[in-house]
């Protein structure tokens, strides 16, 4: 998603123009790029916020915080769509089982750059408030939440405050179901252990 520099206030399509705003994304656009120029059949899935119950991301820091810190400062005007690693390798199974029975003709047609992402969108700081909310009682301590300004966050990274990623084109293509990005976190919930 960061291949986009965040100043759309609707969701990115894959039409749309890239506008990476840091090092490290115009190192996997210019990967984009050398596949499209190549002679290859490829997919790339774009994604965005990426998460889930192990690992170094969002959601556990948030929760390793909530633990050990009483007030924990989150920004709250960058907006995005959180996707958990079951939704984006579920969601790649479905496309890749349709794209097998298609014939050659449509497998040609099917061939590019889709944006893989949830429903909906939000903010970190909201994002961070429905997974504490929601694990709240297994929780021993509570944390209070503030919400926070990008420009008040020190980060080394620049990153685009709208990075919302339309996903037409991958129901279209494949007819898959898209849920809503809290119906995954829901399940982080339901499966969070200590």
């Amino acid at each position: 998603d960061y291949v986009f520099d965040g100043k759309k206030k609707s969701p990115y399509t894959e039409e749309d123009s890239n506008n990476p705003i840091n090092e490290y994304v115009k190192s996997k656009l210019n990967g984009e790029i050398y596949l499209e120029k190549s002679d290859i059949n490829y997919f790339i899935f774009r994604t965005s916020w990426v998460y889930d119950n192990k690992g170094n991301n969002f959601a556990n820091k948030i929760v390793k915080q909530a633990k050990k810190i009483e007030t924990i400062s989150v920004i709250d005007d960058q907006f995005g769509v959180p996707n958990h690693v079951d939704f984006i390798s579920s969601s790649t199974l479905a496309c890749m089982k349709k794209y097998y029975k298609y014939s050659m003709i449509e497998k040609n047609r099917s061939h590019g750059i889709y944006n893989l992402s949830c429903g909906g969108q939000t903010t970190w700081f909201d994002f961070a408030k429905y997974i504490l909310d929601g694990i709240e009682d297994k929780l021993k301590t509570s944390s209070d939440l503030k919400p926070m300004k990008s420009n008040h966050f020190k980060s080394n990274v620049e990153r685009p405050m709208y990075s919302v990623l339309s996903n037409q084109k991958i129901i279209k293509q494949f007819d898959i179901q898209i849920p809503s990005w809290q119906y995954y976190a829901d399940k982080y919930i339901e499966s969070y252990d200590e």
